[in-house]
């Protein structure tokens, strides 16, 4: 199928050939770009880079990665022992099952922190917050 161009316009101005080079860019799409350059691909993971930044989302996608990753983040004896509750203003609450494991823990807050934020690749931990839920036997 053919479509006329409208009376003017050339092909070569159409799809950006070598002479359009270092001429002022054309607004396609959210960017602007170089003439020629719009029949380049984009990289699928430059693309989504772009589109995290422009909707503000990359640091949710932080946080989401220490949560779903925490098993393997901090090993399995402390895995199985403290659960992720929630992750609130940089502040990571755990759950652990008594006052001997939050002091534990407490101890390794530092090095846990660390460790977290070293995952997300950014600090989107600031403080961890730990609460003892002691089971009764009855």
């Amino acid at each position: 199928m053919h479509f006329p161009l409208a009376p003017g316009a050339s092909e070569s101005r159409l799809w950006g050939d070598e002479k359009d080079r270092g001429k002022p860019a054309v607004q396609q799409g959210s960017r602007a770009v170089k003439r020629g350059d719009h029949n380049r691909p984009e990289l699928l993971k430059d693309a989504l880079k772009r589109q995290i930044g422009r909707l503000g989302i990359a640091r949710k996608l932080a946080c989401g990665r220490v949560l779903a990753g925490f098993s393997g983040l901090v090993g399995p004896q402390v895995a199985a022992r403290a659960k992720p509750e929630s992750l609130v203003q940089g502040v990571l609450t755990l759950v652990v099952p008594d006052a001997a494991w939050r002091q534990e823990l407490t101890m390794q807050k530092v090095h846990l922190i660390e460790r977290l934020n070293a995952a997300a690749g950014e600090k989107v931990i600031r403080d961890i917050f730990f609460v003892a839920v002691s089971r009764r036997k009855d």
